[in-house]
């Protein structure tokens, strides 16, 4: 696993964007006291999760660092504290789906498979050092 990384300390629960935009997340209700940071598949997402850890007193980023997906321009900046969120440049992803989408229509072979566009974080809030554990949280 990447950077040696111990799964056996993770925290995962799936939900949808849609689901987390309409309220917080239960999952956080739930979540290990050992919780310390939150990487949200969303903006919409880590904005209910930043709102149920802040009603169980949890401190944004003082106790938990939250991390969204996909820059809603509107809504980071919006929160408080403001949200940290990886930006994807739509113009790139734009202009590789039209070189694909060109080449079928052209009736060139294109290959199934992954193409990992570049991305960047937006600071807008400070985020904790969170560091990775290396075994089992403790007891």
């Amino acid at each position: 696993m990447a950077a040696d990384l111990d799964p056996s300390g993770l925290f995962e629960r799936p939900t949808s964007p849609w689901r987390a935009a309409r309220g917080p997340p239960a999952a956080c209700w739930n979540a290990p006291p050992d919780l310390d940071a939150v990487f949200a598949a969303s903006d919409p997402m880590a904005a209910g999760a930043m709102r149920t850890l802040t009603a169980t007193g949890r401190r944004i980023p003082t106790d938990v660092a939250v991390v969204g997906f996909d820059d809603q321009p509107t809504l980071a900046p919006a929160l408080t504290p403001p949200l940290t969120t990886v930006h994807q440049d739509p113009r790139e992803q734009v202009r590789y789906m039209v070189r694909t989408l060109t080449a079928l229509l052209a009736g060139q072979t294109v290959q199934p498979g992954t193409r990992i566009l570049p991305v960047s974080m937006m600071h807008e809030s400070p985020l904790r050092t969170v560091s990775a554990r290396r075994g089992p949280p403790a007891a």
